[in-house]
């Protein structure tokens, strides 16, 4: 199993490994159809007779559980073969909805279990022009009697509401939200939360069920919100996105202008890649998750900030046929926890219905701080430790920044807790860890002090500074900032060597290698420059509903064998990180900016007194795929506080960071001291990939005049065009690089200078060229190949 830790994540997470695939869930019955299973619910009729409702590829089957260990089927309705079927119930009805064209199947229990009657519900909806229902992704209905329909093939296809109270047999149409696609929804009673796949998380106020109001919006994630469901007393709200390798998140919602993320969590027992979280449930202070190839998870949600894993089946029969790579979309579909009993029943789209009697117990926690002592007795937070408790059932955490961790088991008892590090190594304790409690325990490694003192040039100290330290054995990273009188002491194992890296606004960042234990003294030339390895202030000013900017070690994403988000920084600056729209994402389309502009912006730059700027960068943009010419583009402007002037617009794809040179003087731009860059990517048509980055930002500033050559465009002329063999191109500036692409953005053409390209070989066509000049500008141009 591999696990990567992110040491600068401010998240806490709880980690299980090496458990049993079965615990606290005891099988009492299960019948597989050999017919692929969906969605499954429960029901409960008038003789308090319990029902398991589930969906395969061509029937709703409801069967009777009088007897769990003895499921007896009561009736079967065939329908369109579709791998998507969802049910819930209400009063003495059950609703199914499929996305074959059957609408919803509205069955009447009143008589059960003697007999059933059953329709297909296809209904005109007057607010969407009279259209015929007909096919509905997933349903829920709430406490109240309202019936929600989500992802249907009416309008938008975002939730309609009808009501039930009135009659059950026959719903009543109240409002159409179709505004966005919601993939699933949970109310209460009176808010709405639409699961809203990469648009995030809706949240609706709905007192008034025929006017919602939308009164929030948020990503969850892994950004692809699948369903959601709150904790009975609807204070959190948990979420799954159904992504490899993701998160049941939660959230504190008890504000909800101002939603609060907390944890999240995910089975660290299995291929972390691949396996996938569909639907959860909150039952008390658990949730309960249908997880796909790993079967069904019962988490203590007690401490929602450290869910501890206490109870699971897996269903799934057939890992050894499951693919090495890719999304594992097999397994536990759905699940229903609510029986008055207790009884829990699961569908598994391989394996058909599973009854379960689960044991719910609390779990046993761990928390405390990892802290390292120096000689003087100080005491420092350690990040990136890990915490181990030795059991059956291992757990383990890791310490965030602060050095906190947070982790828990399912059985109490006397444990042997282990703490590593890669920079001070192993050691362990005993610890009684007891039922439903907390045990707080801090643990202190040893180490040494290293002191950083940060100067400029004229020997002034800077407050603020940002450094990291990074082992080069281990790559553990240690963080701070210079205090009030420029001093940065930090905690370090004196065996090994560590690369310093320090950076502060207005000045230009440096790199050195640390093998001492000695006071080092750090001088900044004064300066904008921006690697990007360290956060100064810059902030994300307008966001949209995915692709914002993110500060990161790029990921990277490709279509059709481009690269279309980075997978590295630009090369040449400090450090690995970069700004990047989106970072990553299991597909291209997942992560990249939607529905509109995300604005990057500087702090302030202090450009008074001084006549000439020189701002130079390394840009990436990539647009590519959908339908149609990609029109969306890149942005990079400057303001003084008043006014705003262009540096440069993009709307030409490379799978490359570019370098870019700017050259503005005060008399043609008013230089203040609140001059700000701002980057904006703007997606202008929905269905095209649009990604970009900026990484070794530099500004000089200067008091003399440099001239006026550099604040000239560069600009090309080429003849002839349309051309045959032979291309004449000629610039005002010497010309060092030529390049040209096809529409996909393929290079297929490159050169050093040149007064004459020879395109014989070249097929027809339209192509770009792009010609970068000997300081560095770049412009490009269309070539009509014939």
């Amino acid at each position: 199993m591999k696990f990567i830790i992110t040491f600068s994540t401010l998240l806490l997470f709880t980690l299980n490994v090496n458990a049993q695939t079965k615990f606290n869930m005891e099988l009492l019955s299960h019948i597989d159809w050999q017919e692929q299973g969906s969605g499954c619910w429960g029901h409960t009729d008038a003789n308090g007779i319990e029902y398991a409702v589930i969906g395969t590829r061509k029937a709703i089957r409801v069967v009777s559980l009088e007897d769990p260990t003895n499921p007896v089927s009561r009736l079967e309705i065939p329908g369109a073969t579709n791998i998507w079927r969802e049910a819930r119930s209400y009063g003495n009805f059950i609703y199914v909805t499929t996305e074959g064209p059957d609408g919803v199947t509205i069955i009447d229990a009143t008589n059960a279990p003697n007999s059933f009657t059953w329709k297909r519900w296809k209904p005109a909806i007057a607010l969407a022009n009279n259209d015929t229902l007909r096919t509905v992704h997933s349903i829920n209905i709430d406490s109240e009697g309202f019936l929600y329909l989500n992802g249907h093939n009416l309008s938008n296809r975002g939730v309609l509401i009808f009501d039930l109270k009135q009659d059950g047999y026959n719903p009543t149409l109240v409002a159409n939200m179709g505004t966005v696609y919601t993939h699933d929804c949970f109310a209460t009673k009176s808010t709405l939360y639409t699961a809203d796949l990469s648009n995030g998380v809706g949240v609706y106020e709905i007192s008034d069920k025929a006017n919602p109001v939308l009164i929030n919006r948020f990503n969850t994630t892994s950004v692809f919100a699948h369903n959601i469901w709150t904790s009975p007393d609807e204070k959190l709200l948990y979420t799954t996105d159904e992504r490899s390798g993701a998160y049941v998140d939660v959230y504190d919602v008890s504000d909800l202008k101002n939603i609060k993320f907390i944890s999240k969590y995910r089975n660290e027992d299995t291929k972390l890649g691949s396996v996938i979280p569909h639907n959860t449930y909150a039952v008390e202070n658990y949730a309960v998750t249908s997880w796909y190839t790993d079967g069904v998870l019962i988490k203590d949600m007690s401490h929602p900030d450290n869910i501890v894993k206490v109870g699971e089946f897996d269903t799934y029969q057939n890992e050894a046929s499951l693919p090495e790579t890719g999304s594992w979309f097999e397994g536990c579909w759905g699940v229903y926890p609510f029986l008055k009993s207790g009884t829990i029943v699961a569908s598994d789209i391989n394996t058909g219905l599973w009854v379960f009697r689960p044991k719910y117990t609390r779990a046993s926690y761990l928390e405390g701080k990892t802290l390292v002592q120096d000689e003087s007795g100080l005491l420092s937070p350690i990040t990136g430790a890990k915490v181990s408790i030795k059991a059956i059932r291992s757990a383990f955490g890791i310490s965030n920044q602060n050095g906190v961790y947070k982790t828990g088991i399912a059985e109490p008892g006397v444990y042997k807790i282990f703490f590593t590090h890669p920079e001070y190594g192993v050691d362990s304790v005993e610890l009684e860890l007891k039922t439903g409690e907390v045990v707080n325990h801090d643990f202190i490694f040893t180490g040494k002090n290293i002191v950083i003192k940060v100067i400029d040039t004229d020997k002034k100290i800077i407050t603020n500074a940002a450094a990291t330290l990074t082992s080069k054995t281990s790559q553990n990273t240690l963080s701070a900032v210079s205090n009030s009188s420029g001093y940065i002491l930090s905690t370090i194992n004196p065996g090994s060597q560590y690369v310093l890296q320090v950076a502060a606004w207005g000045y230009k960042g440096k790199e050195i290698d640390v093998t001492s234990n000695d006071t080092i003294v750090v001088e900044l030339e004064k300066g904008y420059q921006d690697d990007f390895f360290a956060d100064l202030g810059w902030v994300n000013t307008k966001k949209v509903t995915a692709g914002n900017w993110e500060r990161v070690v790029p990921q990277g994403t490709t279509l059709n064998q481009d690269v279309a988000n980075p997978d590295k920084d630009a090369e040449g600056d400090i450090g690995k990180f970069a700004f990047v729209t989106g970072n990553g994402g299991a597909a291209v389309g997942e992560n990249d900016v939607d529905n509109g502009a995300t604005i990057l912006v500087s702090p302030d730059m202090d450009f008074a007194g001084k006549d000439t700027a020189v701002i130079s960068y390394q840009s990436w943009f990539f647009n590519g795929g959908g339908t149609g010419s990609p029109n969306d583009e890149m942005v990079v402007e400057l303001s003084n506080g008043l006014n705003t002037i262009s540096l440069d617009q993009t709307s030409f794809s490379l799978s490359e960071w570019l370098p870019k040179t700017f050259t503005i003087l005060a008399s043609d731009f008013t230089f203040t001291d609140k001059m700000q860059l701002s980057i904006s990517v703007n997606d202008k048509s929905p269905g095209h990939i649009v990604e970009g980055g900026i990484d070794a930002l530099n500004v000089t500033l200067s008091s003399k005049l440099v001239g006026t050559k550099d604040t000239k465009p560069l600009t090309v002329k080429m003849s002839p065009n349309p051309v045959v063999d032979f291309l004449n191109v000629s610039a005002n500036d010497k010309i060092i690089g030529i390049t040209i692409y096809d529409l996909s953005s393929k290079k297929v053409l490159s050169g050093t200078s040149s007064d004459q390209i020879n395109v014989s070989g070249l097929a027809s066509g339209v192509y770009i060229g792009k010609i970068q000049s000997a300081d560095g500008r770049t412009t490009t141009f269309k070539i009509n190949k014939i």
